[in-house]
């Protein structure tokens, strides 16, 4: 049941004026459009904006309808003309853009509303606040721009600075079974960016873009994070984020990483989140997390990702086992002396889980003799599993029943309970093994596409616009 507080109910559109709060909503609600009026022969444009919290009871939003009712001067208490918007989505701190045409000779009467706000979900629209470039001192007992770190009620990161301060709190902070969410977008404007410290807390991006990402750093683990790790805090995951901008470990090793979310994915979870830019390493690079033996889920890259092990999604993992769903890759992957893959680079020894997963970008060696694949280099051996993947082309390390080459007659089908089911209503969920795996119920594409005649429409994710 949804409830509304402080929903106006009087749009003044001559001086743009709310007035006539009704307090509590439940249901339908009636919205009066009051002096709206146009030259003769001529239309009248008004666009009515308001920025006003709506929330079901669980804050999760709902629908609302409205029902938009106008006057005329000649008949002030009846309504003249009346059109009912069905199913509205209500998110918290949102932005209604209502435009309505008005032709004053005319007979017919035509309004439009654009509820473009809501093309993306729970989506904060606020200006994008830019990093100067400085980091604040240490301050562990920071509260940010609000909450208290609990799963209720999440730190708030309101600006760059925030941003800023968290980053530096993770150098001797883990934030372990701590709670953030990203309320604003931010331009870290390509000032020289240091990788967060080990993170063991959950930070949701709520959608948000990081921009301007520049990080050119020698060391252990390079990324906007440099580690997300479970080990140190079970329920360690980054969601919901978009970032962009260029990651490079200048480090000579082959052992060290880097990635653009992140450089170590722990055994932490990555889901929901895009990378965009380069990413470049000496030793392993992927476009969403370098080294992962962890889970990512319903992420994509279109990064050019460059490393002796190298990966759309993930590098390599070195450790326990590293599970990508429902994910894909649109950037070039390129190793020297290497392994390639458009999702994972290479196992080094131990078990990778990729389901439901393509890469339509190109995977290619500097030198000749480097091993590659259009999902990954590995085979998919011992307890090792890829399925249900697909691929523009194949390559030396070709998987003969686990990825199949888009075409007319080869293309994801939509089915219930299975890592293709599409709906434009899901949400990215799944559940989860004793491991935290996905094992059933997945909801990670909006869409599928289609072959199109042979201008492929690629899949698209639950959260991509």
């Amino acid at each position: 049941t949804a409830a509304y507080t402080n929903v106006p109910n009087t749009f003044n559109v001559l001086d743009n004026t709310v007035t006539d709060n009704t307090g509590g909503v439940s249901g339908d609600a009636n919205f009066d459009i009051t002096n709206f009026s146009a030259a003769p022969g001529t239309d009248g444009k008004y666009i009515y904006q308001s920025a006003y919290f709506l929330a079901s009871a669980d804050g999760a939003g709902s629908m609302l309808n409205i029902a938009l009712n106008t006057y005329i001067t000649a008949a002030p208490g009846t309504p003249f003309k009346t059109i009912t918007v069905n199913n509205v989505p209500t998110k918290k701190n949102v932005r209604t853009n209502v435009l309505m045409d008005f032709a004053a000779t005319s007979s017919t009467y035509t309004y439009t509303l654009d509820f473009a706000d809501f093309d993306a979900p729970d989506i904060n629209r606020k200006t994008v606040s830019t990093w100067d470039g400085t980091y604040p001192a240490v301050n562990t007992g920071a509260t940010y721009s609000g909450g208290d770190g609990s799963q209720a009620t999440p730190y708030i990161i309101g600006s760059a600075t925030d941003f800023a301060q968290f980053a530096k709190n993770t150098t001797s902070k883990n934030y372990r079974d701590t709670y953030f969410k990203l309320d604003v977008d931010i331009n870290l404007n390509d000032k020289p960016w240091t990788p967060t410290g080990n993170f063991a807390g959950v930070f949701d991006g709520q959608h948000h873009k990081i921009t301007g990402l520049k990080v050119s750093i020698a060391d252990y683990r390079v990324g906007l994070f440099s580690q997300i790790d479970a080990r140190s805090g079970p329920n360690a995951s980054v969601s919901n984020l978009h970032v962009s901008g260029d990651v490079e470990n200048t480090k000579p090793s082959e052992y060290d990483c880097a990635g653009g979310i992140c450089g170590d994915n722990a055994t932490g979870v990555i889901a929901n989140c895009s990378f965009s830019g380069s990413v470049r390493g000496v030793g392993i690079a992927g476009g969403i997390a370098g080294e992962c033996n962890g889970k990512i889920i319903s992420c994509k890259s279109t990064a050019s990702v460059f490393g002796k092990y190298a990966g759309g999604i993930a590098g390599r993992n070195s450790s326990g086992k590293c599970s990508i769903y429902g994910c894909y890759n649109e950037g070039v992957i390129e190793t020297e002396g290497g392994n390639a893959g458009g999702i994972y680079g290479k196992d080094d020894g131990y078990d990778f889980d990729i389901k439901g997963c393509y890469n339509i970008g190109t995977v290619q060696g500097r030198q000749g003799g480097e091993v590659l694949g259009a999902i990954t280099s590995s085979s998919a051996s011992g307890s090792s599993v890829m399925a249900s993947c697909y691929v523009r082309e194949k390559y030396a390390i070709a998987h003969a029943t686990e990825e199949t080459v888009f075409g007319s007659s080869d293309w994801p089908t939509s089915t219930n309970n299975t890592v293709w089911y599409a709906d434009p209503s899901n949400d990215g969920t799944y559940t989860a093994g004793s491991d935290g795996v996905p094992t059933g119920n997945y909801k990670f594409w909006k869409s599928l596409g289609s072959w199109n005649g042979g201008t492929p429409e690629y899949p698209k994710l639950w959260w991509e616009e």
